[in-house]
């Protein structure tokens, strides 16, 4: 028993079950805090990535839009010289 307290010493580690006690319901709160920021996170990027997809689709429309836009352009001005 003695060689477990004096390496506890050695590491700095509490011997005393009243402060593993508190140290255990501090890391859990820890814990729970750390796991709500993780998934509110989570839920941003979720969040963010729908927006990305949202933006990209909405930017492929728009570039075929410019494409027709362009090709009547070109039929009109076609037209225009003949």
């Amino acid at each position: 028993m003695k060689e477990v307290e004096k390496a506890s010493q050695k590491r700095n580690i509490p011997n005393d079950t009243g402060n593993v006690a508190q140290d255990g319901s501090r890391l859990k709160h820890l814990l729970k805090e750390q796991s709500t920021e993780l998934d509110s996170q989570k839920r941003e990027l979720s969040i963010y990535k729908d927006q990305i997809m949202s933006m990209q689709k909405e930017n492929d429309e728009l570039r075929r839009q410019l494409e027709d836009f362009e090709k009547l352009s070109q039929h009109q001005i076609g037209r225009a010289h003949v």
